[in-house]
């Protein structure tokens, strides 16, 4: 699979994630999250990737000691909102209780942890993981 092709079906499994909005500024999620290699093309085009390379270096952890994400920020929340992976995308849209937003923010209708499944399933495959 080319990875245009690839990017197009990140897209689609994009698609079938309810969306929802975050609170304002909110960073609760955002920690070591994989990137697939297109999710990664699409930050490249972007120009964000190298942004990120830089900030990975020098982001603070939380005080769990856990890393935050470099895309971060705790004035706009994800500067990649509209780029970012697909296991972003699934936190607070599963009903699954570890996806689970601390804030309840979420969409009316969650998916289901087996549909959510599904859908990382397909991930791997488009992703070419």
């Amino acid at each position: 699979m080319t990875k245009k092709r690839r990017v197009a079906s990140l897209r689609s499994l994009y698609d079938q994630v309810p969306k929802f909005t975050c609170k304002d500024g909110c960073t609760a999620c955002c920690g070591a999250v994989p990137f697939s290699r297109a999710e990664k093309k699409l930050l490249v085009d972007s120009g964000q990737w190298e942004v990120a390379r830089h900030k990975a270096l020098t982001t603070d952890r939380r005080p769990t000691g856990s890393p935050l994400c470099p895309f971060a920020s705790s004035e706009k929340g994800c500067e990649i909102y509209e780029l970012r992976p697909l296991l972003c995308r699934l936190f607070g849209a599963v009903s699954d209780p570890i996806l689970k937003c601390p804030h309840n923010c979420g969409p009316a209708t969650m998916l289901d942890s087996e549909t959510a499944r599904k859908i990382f399933k397909k991930w791997l495959l488009a992703s070419g993981e």
